[in-house]
């Protein structure tokens, strides 16, 4: 080996050294740095044609184990999608409020009860009556309240969605561009660590929102996608875009989340996307698209049935008793009815009109299996006895006038009483309703599939088939035709309308009845845009048949209790009417308590509530439905602090076994530190030799 040899190779040494001991010293002075790698300068002999001439530095190379980082970034998915809904479910245990506590759903149920248990005492009480009047407003007031916020809160949920998604691009488009500078820099040898350190923390944030699955590419780039194989970030950058909205229902669906593909020459994303939402498996983004798909729609139908179930017993027993002195009117709701249709109804029931002692002035018990079987039967019925124009049916609203300074009471039969869909005649029509809301309160139609439908040929009803997640799986647009309800369910039952994923049949009370086919259980429909009017009354289909969830949901938040009785609390009806009293005797008195005690008791009264936002249908007390929603959503709740809580316990082992393996260990950067010095001075003093002979050479020669 020639003396200029020895130089060469010594000075590789110096070199090696020097850049090992700068990387050693870098990893030092970044012991105390939240997710630095450690680098390690990886050696190789350099050869020459078939000579060794020294040493050089193959890569300066970051140590990770490639399956601890994929794990670690699963974990912290996991954990910010559960930090996400942990946010949202402590607003929702705030808002129930502790069931042990009277200020709770359940606590006001019980402060109802008890105030009508002192009005059964003495209905005559006006503090009572009051009392119990108020109790029944602010538990009403609880409903509205607690719906709207649910409705707020999902409101919440998809802003910070919209939010989420400005880190989330700006973490992608890093990664987007750190990648040809990656592989730039690989392709001629230089130290890209650095560079990859700013392109894991770009990852590591994106792992907060959605969940990340990477993969290595030969030219040193990688790919980003979610578990699913949505791509994030292949050759360009995939960015999401989402457009928050202002107002919704409880159960409305939201714009999607898309994602559009980022033209690499122009940086200009594409106009039309894909939608992402159901293929984003984890992260903040996952979490908040649970609560607001799902959870919190839920909470709003279990609040819905709870408030369509209270103001259906209420008003049934409220109907079938009258005030004291009782109304000169009672007029319903809007049912639909013309007075072509049939009624419907079995069984009997008394109308009679009261004078001012509350004497009977006339009277007429009406057996509607013996008249005729239209509305107008009934009309003829009553009027003729009560007399003409006493009861009206206009634009699907019945009502019933005395005379000037009479009062009308309608009472069913102890025996045989009144039935059209499970109701009597004033419960159906809502003659005398304590509680009413801006929604239709009962789905008992009482219509068969054989009657007239009352629409007009032409008018449209756009259905939409929802998937868990809220898209829209299926839509479809009925176009009115035939003559009969049965001719309108044949065409949704069409296979190739809506009949290839759910059924739609009449049961026996005339409430629709929507069966999702096996593989469709939980998904959900609902009507966007109904155009039909039936017979001139302003109530379309699915007005009539309150198709879709929505309906008991807004029966929680408009849910009051009529304004003719809460202005007056002499307007409650307490006492029951007796249709066979004798001339001379009132048929009412202000001291009878039966129609206080019949509320009162409607506390233990077992109901039965159909399946609601998760919760199975059951029988149970209105004190206990709502009970079970408070434990529901306290389980629920639970649920998910418990995984939150794993999910951070596992994510703190990934962050320890990860820094076991990437962490800086002082001792060992000190021990290379001592050996890289030592290498460095030894190939220093082979300079210093290499020097001395050719020193000695040249004085040789001389």
């Amino acid at each position: 080996m020639s003396i200029t040899s020895i130089l060469q190779t010594a000075v590789s040494g110096l070199n090696t050294n020097q850049q090992a001991l700068r990387t050693t010293s870098n990893n030092i002075t970044n012991v105390n740095t939240e997710g630095f790698v450690r680098r390690t300068a990886e050696q190789q002999s350099r050869v020459s044609g078939n000579q060794l001439v020294g040493v050089e530095i193959a890569e300066i190379r970051r140590v990770v184990d490639r399956f601890l980082e994929r794990e670690l970034l699963t974990a912290s998915a996991e954990t910010s999608r559960f930090e996400g809904q942990m946010l949202i479910h402590d607003q929702i245990q705030a808002l129930l409020g502790r069931p042990d506590l009277n200020t709770s759903l359940s606590g006001k149920i019980d402060t109802v009860f008890k105030s009508l248990a002192d009005l059964g005492i003495d209905p005559s009480s006006q503090i009572s009556r009051i009392d119990s009047l108020n109790s029944l407003r602010e538990f009403t007031i609880e409903l509205n309240r607690l719906a709207q916020e649910t409705i707020d809160l999902r409101v919440q949920a998809d802003f910070r969605i919209e939010e989420n998604l400005k880190p989330l691009n700006q973490a992608i488009q890093r990664i987007a561009d750190l990648n040809p500078l990656i592989a730039r820099e690989a392709l001629v040898g230089g130290d890209t660590t650095g560079l990859q350190e700013q392109r894991a923390a770009a990852v590591t944030d994106i792992a907060k929102y959605i969940d990340v699955s990477v993969q290595n590419n030969s030219d040193s780039t990688i790919s980003v996608s979610t578990s699913s194989g949505l791509a994030v970030v292949d050759e360009t950058a995939h960015i999401f875009k989402h457009l928050a909205s202002g107002t919704v229902s409880a159960v409305s669906p939201f714009s999607p989340i898309t994602i559009h593909r980022v033209n690499p020459v122009s940086g200009i994303a594409a106009v039309a996307g894909s939608n992402a939402d159901s293929q984003i498996g984890s992260g903040e983004l996952r979490g908040l698209l649970e609560m607001r798909d799902g959870l919190l729609p839920d909470l709003g139908v279990q609040l819905g049935e709870l408030a369509a179930q209270l103001s259906d017993q209420m008003n049934a027993v409220h109907n079938d008793n009258t005030a004291v002195p009782p109304p000169n009117s009672l007029t319903g709701r809007n049912t639909g009815l013309a007075a072509t249709d049939a009624h419907n109804f079995t069984g009997v029931a008394s109308f009679s009109t009261l004078d001012a002692n509350n004497e009977i002035v006339n009277s007429v018990t009406v057996d509607f299996g013996a008249i005729g079987g239209t509305m107008a039967d009934v009309l003829t019925a009553v009027n003729g006895t009560l007399g003409a124009g006493t009861m009206t049916l206009t634009n699907g609203v019945l009502a019933v006038q005395a005379g000037v300074g009479e009062g009308i009471a309608v009472v069913q039969d102890t025996t045989t009483p009144s039935a059209r869909g499970t109701r009597g005649f004033a419960h159906f029509f809502g003659l005398n309703d304590l509680l009413n809301a801006n929604v239709p309160l009962i789905s008992d139609t009482g219509f068969a599939g054989t009657e007239p439908h009352g629409f007009t040929a032409g008018e449209t009803v756009d259905f939409v088939f929802d998937n868990p997640d809220g898209l829209a799986a299926v839509t479809y647009t009925m176009t009115v035709a035939g003559a009969s309800f049965n001719d309108l369910l044949t065409d949704l039952n069409g296979a190739g309308n809506l009949g290839g994923f759910m059924t739609f049949s009449l049961s026996a009370q005339g409430q629709l009845v929507v069966t999702p086919k096996p593989g469709f259980e939980d998904h959900r429909i609902r009507v966007s845009n109904d155009s039909t009017n039936r017979n001139a009354t302003g109530l379309g289909f699915s007005d009539i048949f309150t198709v879709g969830e929505s309906y008991r949901s807004d029966i929680a938040r408009t849910l009051v209790i009529d304004p003719d009785i809460a202005d007056n609390q002499s307007a409650l009806a307490l006492a029951k009417l007796d249709p066979a009293a004798a001339a001379g005797t009132p048929a009412v008195t202000l001291g009878d308590n039966r129609g206080a005690l019949a509320l009162q008791n409607l506390e233990g009264a077992s109901i039965s509530f159909g399946k609601a936002g998760g919760l199975n249908a059951i029988s149970n007390t209105l004190g206990g439905f709502a009970a079970t929603i408070l434990a529901n959503t306290g389980g629920e709740a639970a649920l998910a602090e418990g995984r939150l809580d794993d999910g951070e316990a596992f994510e703190q082992e990934m962050k320890e076994r990860v820094s076991n393996v990437s962490g800086v260990n002082l001792d060992e950067e000190l021990a290379n530190m001592i050996v890289f010095q030592n290498s460095y001075n030894a190939a220093a003093r082979l300079v210093t030799t290499a020097q001395e002979l050719l020193d000695t050479l040249l004085n040789a020669v001389r």
